[in-house]
């Protein structure tokens, strides 16, 4: 009698995943590749933001600082509405949200609209994070779980990379058509409007997990079954 056994190759589970599983796969590491795109995009424009609008290095900072202030509460809430309304959905809510932020941004025209929609970015920043860890997690079988975790994960790294591409051909033409409204060279924020379109379309075919309430209290957390 034979025993089948898993695939114990790092990148050979992916094979043997069921077509609902590779979902959402390729549905939460786009959420972050998403979320590295967008936290780089800042960073290469800082420095244009600085010059033109006369702000300290401090304070052009204190955007990126609040961005991850408010993605800490976004997290938090992101768990919290998914345990009622489903992963899924709130994987698509996040994405959403922090997408059309990070369109704005583009056109804000002057530094405190800039930090006031990169602090309300933050809470979708930091929702898609909680989302997709968690519909990951509960989604592929425990053995190929941490495989599929870590290899989601990484999609950071490359979205961290993608804003580097369009730079050279997308922020001379717009510092040329554009002169006064350095938000607008931007650049990486169209393709990054059309990835998180389609990662939001792709994640509406996914099953839409949720927490049941069993009615057990035990001090301030809650019994959840699955």
């Amino acid at each position: 009698m034979s025993v089948t056994t898993a695939p114990t190759g790092l990148g050979s589970f992916y094979s043997d995943m069921t077509l609902a599983e590779r979902r959402t796969f390729w549905a939460c590491a786009a959420g972050w590749a998403l979320d590295g795109m967008d936290f780089m995009i800042y960073p290469l424009v800082i420095g244009t933001i600085m010059r033109e609008w006369s702000v300290a290095a401090g304070t052009a900072g204190l955007a990126a600082t609040v961005t991850l202030l408010s993605s800490a509460v976004g997290g938090w809430a992101a768990g919290y509405i998914s345990d009622r309304l489903g992963r899924v959905r709130t994987l698509q809510v996040t994405i959403a949200w922090f997408s059309i932020f990070s369109l704005l941004c583009a056109f804000a025209q002057n530094f405190t609209q800039l930090i006031i929609l990169r602090a309300v970015l933050g809470f979708g920043f930091g929702g898609e994070w909680a989302a997709g860890a968690v519909l990951i997690g509960e989604t592929i079988r425990p053995e190929y779980r941490g495989r599929a975790v870590g290899s989601v994960q990484s999609g950071w790294a490359v979205g961290w990379d993608w804003p580097y591409l369009p730079r050279p051909f997308s922020f001379p033409c717009c510092r040329r058509r554009q002169r006064g409204a350095p938000c607008l060279r931007w650049g990486a924020c169209p393709p990054c409007w059309c990835c998180s379109c389609a990662a939001l379309c792709g994640s509406r075919r996914l099953p839409n997990m949720r927490g049941r309430w069993t009615g057990r209290r035990f001090g301030v957390f809650s019994s959840w079954t699955y």
